[in-house]
């Protein structure tokens, strides 16, 4: 498996992947089931962790597809 180069910033994310994920998991007050406090818990932290993943994919995706300004150094 190849080292990804960082300096570059993140790789592009395909739409789709974006749009499926989001559909997955819709950005809303997840549903828990049981009385268990802690298991509660650890579900909606669960739920926050993948919302907070499509929401960074998301972003990357309207970053990448935005177009550039011209650079007016270059100008």
């Amino acid at each position: 498996m190849r080292q990804a180069d960082l300096r570059k910033g993140p790789p592009p994310v395909p739409a789709d992947l974006v749009e499926w994920l989001e559909a997955l998991y819709p950005d809303r007050f997840p549903t828990v089931q049981g009385n268990s406090v802690s298991a509660i818990a650890v579900d909606m932290a669960r739920c926050s962790g993948r919302l907070e993943v499509v929401r960074l994919l998301r972003d990357h995706l309207t970053r990448q597809t935005r177009p550039t300004a011209p650079n007016s150094a270059t100008a």
